[in-house]
């Protein structure tokens, strides 16, 4: 990430996948902000492969502070 500058410095850590009980997908983790900047309206993008690495999916979400 040296090329991204320093007010858009970000990372995911504790990341987590499962299937729930409906058969959904679930991501969980924490976006760390590597900045010396506040982050606002943090969107996170998730893309999903297939077992050929072919993207099947993609979803969004917005962090909170939650």
């Amino acid at each position: 990430m040296t090329n991204v500058p320093a007010v858009l410095r970000s990372h995911v850590q504790n990341d987590s996948a499962s299937i729930d009980d409906t058969g959904s997908y679930d991501i969980t983790g924490q976006v760390k902000n590597a900045s010396t900047q506040p982050a606002d309206e943090v969107k996170i993008i998730a893309t999903y492969y297939d077992a050929a690495k072919n993207v099947i999916g993609t979803s969004f979400v917005y962090a909170n502070d939650a």
